[in-house]
């Protein structure tokens, strides 16, 4: 099993809705997210080389590390109780489901999927960073195609698994 690690040093965003406007134009990503996206693909790019996108079926395990807000950072001179300085699940927007989307489409703008559908697996753990830690992304990216020999040959093949051979 391949497992490629990319580490991006930037505040995760999760991917908000596409907005649309009349019925039959086209919806667009709003600018923050463009941009965002393609810092972060380049910064994978840069990690990866020019290896050619992972055709197979893939897991991805993506660790988003927030900033810690300030009402979660320790005042050592006071007596009351003190917020850990350990890593605290992060429980707010943006959601864990629109932080993968968004890390599942930077890795095929950079390149490293051919199609976020590759996917088979996806986890996402959400912290508020620990004391003195900075924020950002830990993405591993692991081919599972010899877990899945069958699904892979009928995806190499162009077919659908579902699909009965005849």
């Amino acid at each position: 099993m391949r497992a490629e690690t990319y580490l991006l040093a930037a505040i995760p965003r999760g991917k908000a809705s596409a907005r649309g406007g009349r019925m039959g134009k086209r919806a667009h990503t709003d600018p923050a997210t463009r941009q965002w996206m393609t810092r972060a693909a380049a910064a994978i790019r840069q990690q990866r080389g020019n290896r050619e996108p992972i055709r197979g079926p893939v897991e991805v395990e993506i660790i988003a590390v927030f900033p810690r807000p300030a009402y979660l950072v320790p005042d050592f001179d006071s007596r009351a109780a003190q917020p850990t300085i350990d890593r605290i699940a992060h429980v707010v927007k943006p959601d864990a489901d629109n932080v993968t989307k968004m890390v599942l489409d930077t890795l095929v703008k950079a390149g490293v999927l051919g199609d976020d559908a590759r996917a088979a697996y996806a986890s996402t753990r959400k912290w508020w960073a620990a004391f003195g830690e900075e924020p950002g992304l830990d993405i591993v990216v692991r081919d599972i195609t010899d877990e899945q020999p069958w699904a892979a040959w009928a995806v190499l093949r162009g077919e659908r698994p579902d699909e009965e051979a005849g």
